[in-house]
């Protein structure tokens, strides 16, 4: 592992060099039967291609011992909520445990040099943004939904994203942002 993360050294797109760390972090993970999922910020940043930007990368991971086991191997320190690799400039939280059974079905496997890392489905992010722009007023969160929408637009599942968005109470919302990214569409 520790030779591994020595290529990230050598990565100078930071987008692409925390997901290299995440994969090989991945990697040793997966050697107990168990996958981290991105979520979050860095879910966001990865989907919009670096339109949003965060410093950290959040996952969901249900074996914290594990986790931190594996971390403090890889070079890791944790300060406060944060795991943090100063060499690498890469910082890990783990504010969750695990995703709902719909959301541990839409997960994406990300390759990067040869090995795999895994993040959250789109539609599940939306779901994700859209409730913080509906139930908790976070208006910035509205200009993320679209901007999810119109990037991703050609590979939502629609179906699942419209059912989760009746399940979570969004839906009259979702309705009004998607109407707003297909007239943005139009003037493309």
């Amino acid at each position: 592992m520790l030779i591994l993360l020595e290529k990230a050294r050598n990565i100078q797109d930071k987008l692409k060099k925390q997901l290299f760390v995440m994969a090989v972090i991945s990697q040793e993970i997966a050697k107990h039967g168990l996958k981290p999922v991105i979520v979050g910020g860095f879910a966001v940043e990865f989907y919009t291609v670096g339109g949003y930007n965060t410093y950290d990368i959040d996952l969901v991971f249900s074996d914290t011992k594990l986790l931190n086991e594996i971390l403090l191997t890889a070079g890791f320190s944790k300060e406060g909520r944060h795991w943090i690799h100063k060499e690498l400039d890469v910082y890990i939280e783990a504010p969750g445990s695990q995703l709902s059974e719909g959301e541990s079905g839409h997960l994406i496997e990300i390759e990067i040099e040869g090995l795999s890392a895994y993040i959250i489905g789109v539609e599940d992010l939306i779901i994700d943004r859209l409730n913080a722009y509906v139930h908790w007023n976070s208006s910035d969160e509205e200009n993320w939904v679209k901007e999810l929408l119109l990037i991703n637009y050609d590979r939502i599942d629609w179906e699942y994203l419209h059912q989760r968005s009746r399940e979570e109470k969004t839906y009259p919302a979702l309705l009004q942002l998607i109407e707003k990214v297909k007239n943005a569409k139009d003037k493309l």
